[in-house]
């Protein structure tokens, strides 16, 4: 299970996007130098410290993501961030502070404590959060709205194109809808921003979904389209792998429609 999580996590990192944001992370770094990394640090080392910490930093947050995401789901949404950026800067703030102690001599001066990482780490992936959701929710109302890009001229009011299911949302679940699931009389709706139950049946809740592309995995699961980041095959069953590292499980029932549009 653990084997199975670390391979996920690597390759979350290898996808061009995430490739990209550490780049570009491990390159303000470099420039601003955090910690006090600029002095005792030649380019080359600060950049080998930025990137292997911004390396690590990623493993640690998908990897986190994921078990906070199994362990305090049913506490909501709210909960489940809070727990995230909690145990994320946990683990970060030592490993990020033993670097500097093993690349670094400001911290026998004092320079740098525990302390300052840690607060430095919390506080950090608490805006990053905090800019993602924004970034998503504006994200969505530009959609909605139909907001002409720049030199476009404007066009007449579009239909929305938000899918009905996510207006009944709080807005502490608001997000990209990735993936819907029956329970009882229930179904979770998990979004990039977490995940809400409505009383309602799976077979309304996808008609909801109006124009996003989805499918249909299980007599209880259907999954968006863009969510999907892997398959993942296990003794003859089969698991789609979705952007936030659910697992959902394809049926024998549905698994020839999926093969037929070439998901496995």
């Amino acid at each position: 299970m653990f084997i199975d999580l670390i391979m996920r996590a690597l390759r979350y990192f290898l996808s061009p996007y995430i490739l990209a944001t550490w780049a570009l992370l491990v390159v303000g770094a470099v420039v601003t130098a955090p910690f006090g990394t600029y002095a005792p640090m030649a380019l080359g080392a600060r950049a080998v410290f930025w990137a292997v910490l911004a390396a690590a930093g990623i493993f640690l947050g998908y990897i986190t993501h994921v078990l906070c995401d199994r362990a305090l789901r049913h506490r909501g949404s709210r909960a489940a961030a809070i727990g995230e950026v909690l145990i994320f800067a946990s683990l970060l703030s030592p490993l990020a502070y033993a670097m500097i102690v093993n690349m670094s001599d400001q911290i026998q001066a004092g320079t740098v404590t525990m302390a300052r990482v840690s607060v430095f780490v919390l506080v950090a992936v608490a805006m990053i959060r905090a800019l993602r959701r924004i970034l998503q929710k504006g994200a969505l109302l530009d959609e909605a709205a139909g907001m002409p890009g720049v030199g476009e001229a404007p066009q007449a009011p579009a239909e929305p194109k938000e899918p009905r299911l996510l207006r009944r949302l709080p807005d502490g679940a608001r997000g990209a809808i990735l993936h819907l699931s029956a329970r009882d009389h229930f179904v979770t709706v998990e979004t990039t921003g977490g995940a809400h139950d409505l009383r309602m049946r799976l077979r309304d809740a996808i008609d909801e979904m109006d124009s996003v592309e989805g499918l249909r995995t299980h007599r209880s699961h259907w999954v968006a389209r863009e969510a999907i980041v892997d398959v993942r095959r296990e003794e003859g069953r089969v698991f789609l792998v979705l952007e936030n590292g659910r697992e959902v499980p394809v049926s024998r029932k549905y698994r020839a429609d999926l093969e037929e549009a070439g998901v496995v």
